[in-house]
């Protein structure tokens, strides 16, 4: 996984006590099993359940209807979006290791659902590295807790 993905699900995992008390569950899901990515990444930046789709029904739910590839060109044009979240992730340090291995354009998101199966929150990448903001999830819990 790349220093993208891994510094935002260590970020959300970092709040997680803010999501367990308004009783909202934290999974996260990935579109590849690699083992020893899984290994790699899992506890260290991820210690709750981390589910495999390979059809990727998630990416395409989040991306409303199709998986949504990004351009490996936006990591490697500097005036991109996707290269200058990735340099700002490298130079805050917070990931300590990353890697390409596997498909790594393949954009994600985040759904928040009550428990009924309610949407009540979304976020869907547009381009490397644009996460939602933490504020944004935590009220998007606090409106799955209602």
């Amino acid at each position: 996984m790349s220093v993208l993905c891994r510094e935002q699900t260590l970020a959300v995992w970092a709040e997680r006590e803010k999501f367990e008390k308004l009783g909202v569950k934290l999974i996260l899901t990935v579109h590849e099993w690699k083992q020893r990515e899984i290994d790699a990444f899992a506890p260290e930046y991820w210690g709750g359940a981390v589910f495999y789709d390979p059809e990727r029904t998630f990416y395409a739910a989040v991306h409303g209807g199709s998986v949504k590839i990004a351009s490996k060109l936006s990591l490697l044009n500097p005036f991109s979006t996707g290269f200058k979240n990735g340099r700002a992730a490298y130079k805050r340090g917070v990931v300590k290791d990353s890697n390409f291995t596997g498909n790594g354009v393949v954009l994600g998101g985040v759904l928040v659902f009550k428990a009924g199966g309610e949407l009540v929150y979304s976020h869907a990448e547009s381009d490397f590295g644009v996460h939602p903001p933490m504020e944004d999830l935590i009220a998007g819990a606090s409106k799955a807790a209602a």
